[in-house]
Formats: C-alpha cells, structure tokens, sequence
C-alpha cells in the first residue's frame, strides 16, 4: 500500500526527526531484585538495524530480535522507531531468537480474543496461532515476535515472562513519508497516521515550579525510554492480569504505569519547548493507537483486580483528541463501562454521592457475603482477604476492607487524580472522556478523603488472627458463622443490621470519615502541583 508523501513540518521538525532515526535507547529490565525481576536483564546482544534512506536489506533486528528475509526488500522506520519493510508478499525466512515450541514465539496481526502464541507460560497458549517458515507476509500485516524472559514461570501470574517484543509492519510499496506513525499492530484494518494530524496548538502551556524538578524530568526520561519499546496492550495473562515486556516497563504494576500516563499527558501541556515535547509525545500517540484498537476489538480495560488497568484511558482520549480522529474518539466515548475508572465506583443509597468499589458482577446476596468476609478479615489481620474492592452493599461509605484503605489508598485514587487533572486543564479531552462520575470522586478524594459517615450499619468485631494460621483462620471462620446476621451484617430485608452503641461512634467505621485526603501511594508531584495551582 503507497502512502503519499506528506507536507513536511517546520524546520525544528525535521531536524528532530533525523536525530530520532538514529536514537536507540537501551532498556534493560528494571529496578531492585524481587520475584518480577529476572536474576540475568535481558540485553540485546545485536543493535538496532540502521536505516538509510532508500536502503535495502535481507534482515531487521529490534531489541535483539532479528526478522531474515529471502532476499533484500526495502526497509524504513515509522516516525516513532519500528520498523517496515516493503514487498507483495514479503517472505520471512526466520526469526530469532527462535521458537522453541513452547516459548519466544510469533503471531501476525494479532487479536484480542481466544489464545496467544507467544509463551506457554501465560495464559491461553496457542501454538497453533504460530506461523511456519517460510512465510509469505502480504501487505498490510504486522509480524509480532516475543522473547521469554528469564522470570520463573508462575510468578505473580507471569507479568514479566516476556523480556522482549518487537514488530516488524509488511507495507506494499516503500513508504515515502518519515512522518508517519506505525497502523496498530492488531487486527487487519491498518490505519496510517501522520504527526502532521497531531493538533499540538490544543497543547496549552501551564507554568510549573515542582520542588524536585530533577525528579520529575528523570521520571519523564524513563517514560520515554519505557514507551520506545513495543507496548504489548491486546492480550492478559493468568488471572486477567495484564502482560509487561522487561524492557518496555521498568515497573510493571498497573497502577505505576496509569500514573505514567497521567505525568506524560500533563507533562505536554507544560510550558516545555515543543522540540523537547515531540519525541515523547511521538511515543505516547504510537502506544494510544494500539490501545485503542484493542478497545475496539473487546478488550477490556477493567483489569485483574483494583490496582491493575487505572490510568490507561486517559491515553486513549488524548490520542483520539490530538489526531482528531472521529472514529477514535466515538469507540472511546462509547465504551465508559469497559475502563477501571468507572468500573470500580458506585452510586450511594440515595444516589447523592460516588462511592469507591464494586460488586463484581454478584448479585446481592453473594455480594453482601463476599463484601463482610474480606472486612472481618482485614479487621482481623489487617489486610483483606479475597477481592479488596468490594462496594458497600448498602450503599452508605466507601467500599474494600476499610474505607480510604487498601487498593483506595494504595493503587486508584490518585493514579484517577492525574487522568481527572489532565481533563481539567485540557477541556477538549471532556466531550470524549464522557464520564463525570469518576470527576466527582477524585474531586471528593482530594478535598474530603475516604467516606465512612454518616453509616448506620453495625460494625464487625472478629478476633485478631493471622490467616497464614489454620487454628486462627477457624477462629476467624467460627466468628463469622456465629455472628454474621446477628450482631452484623444483613437483616434480613436488604438493609443492614443497625449500630446501637454509640460509645464509639455510630457505624462501621466512624472514625475513618475523611481519612487520607489527598493522599496515596503512585502520587505524583506534578498532580498535586498543577492540581493546587489551577483547579479552582
């Protein structure tokens, strides 16, 4: 498929699209020894192919992954770094590293739903999905290869058992344009994207005088050098929990990854010179193009558990705004129901207030159960046990094991805290975020914490235990049978059993009413400072 050469942008433009042809920046998996973190980091062994303009060549090698050829094709590199390669078809003779049968395996165009083919240790293996060599690549597919990574099978659902993941796009005739982002690797329907459809004059320039500045722009260079590696975004592992290449997240949790998102989106609306802005802002639209085309082929942004997929929408919007694509913004502003966001909040009784939490798809009964088991185990232990996001079926306070703690302090409020910030101070991203629900709770979280009055419901009161102990976990167990119904808990017509000592405060957890406000672990100075200064 010919793409037509495109008008070229201003001097700056240019010069800094030359310099990005020939960056390469070296991820080598991340941060200190824990069960994520593999005892030997993956680092290519081969650097990138260099390209020149007009250049032929029998092979491409991304990340330490070599695509071979038949013979020379026509190479080039998309404005955000990976690679095409020109030919109708295209016949790959190999990849390496190679499949093994079981891991460091293959797909082209990918999909959302059914199996993967990249590793048996992750959810839904598929070796079938694997292509034979040689193989005829036709115009326009996309050839995804992965790497297993040295992380031992099983470890927390085997996030990081990829090290690596590198795609190489078949093109029908060499690309004329340096400017053009890479069509989404999933599905079939390849859509080109220029950076000259990028509306950056809807990027307004915010002052800002963080304290530690230094850290802020060092976080910023590590976004930048996370997201110039592919972003796996289409499939989940064991569990439902999300998929992380080594090099392509220096920390794989979710919730770090939605602050990330929320410090770059606000980051481009600083006054920072636009010449410093570009190749980041090149990245972040790359990675919002594929998100959003597994939105489009049902993936949802829901997540494994609480502290999983927060923080990803607001990429979407931000891409579908600044490429000022309408049928982008439409599947996003469709789809409210399928993000973290409005997942996990609910209404209260009266409708008057947002919650924290949700039912999991329970009816109420069950819901009601699930929700005081993992209360009296956190009033018992400390921390939940099972699914610590439950809502308050009652709907009278914040919902988990306590209100304001756990995955509410932990891993959401303010991760939503940055995604609300950037909707606030760029207007134009409102009409396709479609959702004030979540609006109204991180306004509620930043200027009155966690919501636990005014709350009839009589609390529970189980025997401290420690869960990893069986006698205590019978304790706990025997606790809960004899007083579930009684003393707590439903009563009987969907409503709960009332609090009548008020010696310590009416409610399950009155003293709790406005705790951690504004506060919580995956913050960001740049939130807190932009928030202060310009939200009314």
């Amino acid at each position: 498929m010919k793409v037509t050469q495109t008008k070229m942008l201003a001097g700056w433009l240019l010069a800094l699209f030359v310099i990005l042809g020939v960056i390469y920046i070296t991820g080598c998996g991340g941060g200190g020894k824990d069960p994520l973190t593999p005892d030997d980091p993956y680092i290519p062994e081969q650097p990138n192919t260099p390209v020149e303009p007009g250049q032929l060549s029998d092979h491409i090698t991304v990340d330490g992954i070599t695509f071979k050829f038949d013979k020379e094709y026509p190479i080039g590199k998309f404005v955000n770094g990976d690679y095409w390669v020109a030919g109708n078809p295209v016949t790959i003779t190999g990849i390496t590293p190679e499949y093994s049968g079981d891991n460091n395996g293959w797909e082209v165009n990918p999909v959302v739903l059914g199996g993967q083919g990249f590793s048996k240790d992750l959810a839904n293996y598929d070796s079938n999905l694997v292509p034979n060599f040689p193989y005829l690549a036709r115009p326009t597919s996309s050839i995804i290869k992965t790497v297993r990574s040295n992380v031992a099978p099983g470890s927390t659902n085997c996030r990081r058992c990829l090290a690596a993941a590198a795609v190489l796009t078949v093109v029908e005739e060499p690309l004329e344009s340096n400017l053009l982002f890479r069509p989404t690797y999933i599905g079939t329907n390849k859509r080109f994207f220029s950076v000259n459809d990028l509306q950056t004059d809807l990027l307004t320039k915010y002052q800002y005088q963080v304290d530690n500045i230094s850290r802020v722009e060092s976080d910023i260079n590590l976004h930048l050098e996370e997201m110039s590696h592919l972003q796996l975004v289409h499939k989940n592992s064991t569990n439902n929990v999300e998929i992380r290449t080594e090099i392509g997240s220096k920390n794989e949790y979710g919730a770090a990854i939605g602050t990330r998102n929320g410090e770059l989106a606000l980051w481009f609306m600083l006054d920072v010179p636009i010449e410093k802005k570009m190749p980041f802002l090149i990245h972040y639209i790359q990675y919002g193009i594929d998100m959003i085309a597994a939105l489009e082929h049902g993936y949802e942004y829901t997540g494994g558990g609480a502290g999983h997929t927060p923080g990803l929408k607001i990429t979407m919007v931000y891409t579908a705004v600044m490429l000022n694509d309408d049928q982008m913004k439409q599947v996003v502003r469709s789809s409210v129901e399928r993000f973290h966001e409005r997942r996990l909040l609910s209404f209260s009784r009266d409708n008057s207030r947002v919650l924290y939490g949700d039912d999991q798809g329970y009816e109420f009964d069950k819901h009601e159960t699930n929700y005081w088991k993992v209360v009296c185990s956190y009033l018992s232990t400390g921390k939940g046990n099972g699914y610590r996001s439950y809502s308050d079926p009652y709907g009278y306070i914040d919902g988990g094991g306590a209100p304001g703690d756990e995955y509410q302090h932990c891993c959401t409020s303010m991760t939503w805290k940055g995604s609300i910030l950037t909707i606030k101070l760029m207007p134009e991203l409102a009409e396709v975020w479609n959702d004030d629900v979540t609006t109204r709770y991180v306004e509620r979280w930043v200027n009155e914490g966690g919501w636990a009055q005014p709350d009839p419901c009589a609390p529970a009161k189980p025997p401290k235990t420690d869960l990893n102990d069986r006698t205590d976990d019978y304790i706990l167990n025997n606790y809960f049978t004899e007083n579930y119904g009684v003393t707590f808990g439903p009563d009987g017509n969907g409503d709960c059993i009332r609090d009548t000592d008020n010696s310590d405060g009416i409610g399950r957890y009155p003293e709790r009413q406005g705790i951690y406000k504004n506060t919580g672990y995956h913050n960001s100075a740049l939130f807190n400072e932009l928030w202060d200064k310009y939200v009314p």
